[in-house]
């Protein structure tokens, strides 16, 4: 049975045991609302039995109408013991919103049953309401609103937050070969070409004859550059920009020296030549591939250093499914990744995911070795007025026209030795996959 709280024991209750009394209360009041309602009725009704029989018809009219007022009252009595603040927040709400073209003609006008009051003595047509954007007659209010802030003062007084443009891709070549300040214009290098061995004899027995040649190897250095052209408005009120453009610029510059490593790598390697011996599968994938030339390359004295590939070659090896949908890499671990890279015998050489790198080719080589550039230290960067380029035919295009020239210039030079050329090799999978494989 429902028992009143005192004070003392309300607030020793925790928040949850509060919610739990309340709606008890609730639910206790109303049943005592209800029963005062039916014993208000029952001696009525017993009151009414007792009068003159010809009133009879007339008193079960009365009695049917005194039910439904003393019913009406009972819901109102359990109704106050609820919060009434947010109902009635919610009815002005919406009670604004649908009579709101009604009432803008009357001086006021008040909601029934709420006793709220709207003083629309002032207002005139939802026009009148000032917003950031001209509200459409969708929403509400029902004639939508008049935007007053206009698109130039909004993106005058919103937060900029710096440039933002795409980088495009570059080789990452330049950390796998043998990179040295250039400081010089051209880079030399001495092949040697040794004839013959050395072998053991016995006593007075022929040595063999050994011979050396050597030969010089050069390669110019060549400018990475940028130029542009802008004016002097363009300058002088938008400083910050010409500062980005030139920013951005050095970028490509920079960009632009591994890709040109990359380049000179493919054009300068050597072509996969397969030995019979590897030809042991009459089905190889890419990882046989990979395999055969980095034996191949051991046979030739060389440890290599780099496996590069596109990152989709990557992710076509890393992810291959047999027919069963079982990945190819779940195979005893005959072969391993450690940390990006291919475990051989003992050695990791590391997988470079090279997105200047066509999808179906792929590198193997000692490129410390084999590949030496030069990269000068110094960024030249040079303006001179007028338009100086292919374009610029007369002097009208140039400073006349308040226009200048701007130059960014950095030398690099890239030797690949013929003595270590066989050290690096540059083939498709599917070339390599083909010659390896064996025959039934």
């Amino acid at each position: 049975m429902f028992q009143y709280k005192t004070d003392a024991q309300l607030e020793a209750m925790t928040a949850a045991e509060r919610d739990t009394y309340a709606a008890e209360k609730r639910k206790h009041e109303a049943e005592l609302a209800k029963q005062a309602i039916d014993e208000a009725v029952k001696g009525v009704k017993e009151e009414l039995e007792k009068d003159f029989s010809q009133k009879l018809t007339t008193v079960s009219d009365e009695n049917k109408t005194l039910k439904e007022t003393v019913e009406a009252q009972g819901v109102k009595i359990v109704d106050l013991t609820k919060s009434t603040s947010s109902s009635a927040k919610q009815s002005l709400e919406d009670a604004f919103k649908e009579e709101y073209d009604k009432v803008v003609e009357k001086t006021n006008f008040t909601i029934p049953n709420e006793g709220f009051k709207i003083d629309t003595s002032k207002v005139s047509v939802s026009t009148d309401v000032m917003s950031v954007n001209t509200i459409n007659s969708t929403d509400f209010p029902a004639a939508g609103s008049t935007g007053v802030i206009g698109s130039g003062v909004q993106t005058l007084m919103g937060k900029l937050l710096g440039f933002f443009g795409y980088r495009s891709p570059y080789s990452k070549v330049l950390d796998l070969v043998d990179a040295m300040p250039l400081d010089q214009a051209t880079l030399i290098v001495i092949n040697e070409t040794v004839t013959g061995e050395a072998v053991i004899t016995t006593e007075c027995k022929l040595k063999p004859i050994v011979k050396a040649v050597y030969a010089t190897q050069e390669k110019s250095a060549d400018p990475v550059a940028a130029e542009w052209a802008t004016t002097t408005k363009l300058r002088r009120f938008f400083a910050s920009i010409v500062t980005q453009m030139l920013k951005k610029f050095t970028e490509l510059v920079n960009d632009a020296i591994p890709n040109h490593v990359l380049t000179s790598v493919r054009s300068g390697s050597s072509a996969f030549t397969v030995d019979a011996a590897l030809a042991i599968n009459d089905n190889p994938n890419n990882y046989d591939a990979i395999g055969a030339v980095i034996a191949t390359l051991e046979t030739l004295g060389f440890i290599p250093n780099a496996i590069i590939m596109h990152p989709i070659a990557w992710r076509n090896m890393k992810q291959d499914k047999n027919s069963e949908g079982i990945y190819t890499l779940s195979n005893g671990q005959s072969v391993q990744l450690v940390s990006n890279g291919l475990d051989w015998g003992g050695t990791v050489i590391p997988y470079i995911k090279d997105p200047k790198m066509p999808v179906g080719e792929f590198i193997v080589g000692d490129l410390m070795q084999c590949v030496k550039v030069g990269v000068d230290s110094e960024l030249l960067y040079f303006e001179t007025d007028g338009r100086t380029d292919a374009v610029a035919t007369n002097a009208a295009s140039g400073l006349s026209r308040n226009i200048r020239t701007h130059v960014l210039e950095k030398f690099v030079a890239v030797i690949i030795p013929d003595a270590t050329k066989a050290g690096i090799i540059k083939d498709t999978f599917a070339n390599v996959k083909t010659l390896i494989t064996a025959t039934p």
